[in-house]
């Protein structure tokens, strides 16, 4: 009777072992996803030639990366050609396109302080490898290179297919 009690205890012992052990390995295996899935969504280092006013615009946006992808934009007033400049780099900083850009409405400059990018905005609508650039006073920047071209996609997509 002692001895099929103390085999009885003896297998509850393993039985509990057991289950710490898969707890254990359970509890280490999600603490290593949440490092993944942190890991991944990090913005990644501002590079040198972005301005603090530059902004990362995340594109491809899947669930669990090891890294995340996107651009860098920045805009700026070159004063010697009065006009405004944005530039988008990879991830890195290698730029990937860089131009004048113009307001939607009009073709005035935009002072250097309202030239803040939106960047919840910014990032959802591309002309090609360009992004039609929303800023945080609600003015839509295109490039000058592609203006008729942009304006007609701003206008279906934002204006629901006419001019407001």
């Amino acid at each position: 009777m002692f001895a099929s009690i103390k085999s009885e205890d003896e297998q509850a012992v393993r039985v509990r072992k057991v289950l710490l052990a898969v707890a254990a390995v359970v509890g280490v295996l999600f603490l290593a996803f949440l490092a993944l899935v942190w890991w991944g969504s990090r913005v990644p280092r501002r590079p040198t030639n972005i301005s603090p006013l530059g902004v990362f615009l995340e594109r491809g946006a899947v669930p669990f990366e090891l890294s995340m992808h996107g651009e860098w934009l920045d805009c700026w007033q070159d004063v010697h050609t009065n006009t405004d400049q944005c530039r988008l780099t990879d991830e890195k900083g290698i730029p990937e396109f860089e131009g004048t850009f113009v307001p939607y409405e009009g073709k005035a400059i935009i002072p250097l302080s309202e030239l803040k990018i939106d960047a919840t905005k910014t990032g959802h609508l591309w002309m090609g490898v360009i992004p039609v650039i929303f800023l945080q006073n609600g003015i839509i920047l295109l490039p000058k290179s592609d203006y008729e071209e942009s304006k007609k996609t701003v206008d279906f997509w934002v204006y629901g297919g006419g001019k407001r």
